[in-house]
């Protein structure tokens, strides 16, 4: 279950930078990047949760 919370701290922390990405006008490239980056992080950190989640 310890393992379950650190992936939830982490992605709440991620959810966070993406907010904040997310909330500016006119991103730049990397900004972009960023954005589709921790997106992705955020599924993988996802599916990640779930399976532990199953197999508690």
């Amino acid at each position: 279950m310890e393992y379950v919370e650190r992936l939830m701290e982490k992605r709440d922390e991620l959810i966070d930078k993406y907010a904040a990405i997310v909330l500016k006008n006119d991103l730049t490239e990397k900004e972009k990047q960023e954005r589709r980056s921790i997106n992705e992080e955020i599924i993988y950190i996802d599916f990640e949760i779930e399976k532990a989640k199953k197999e508690i």
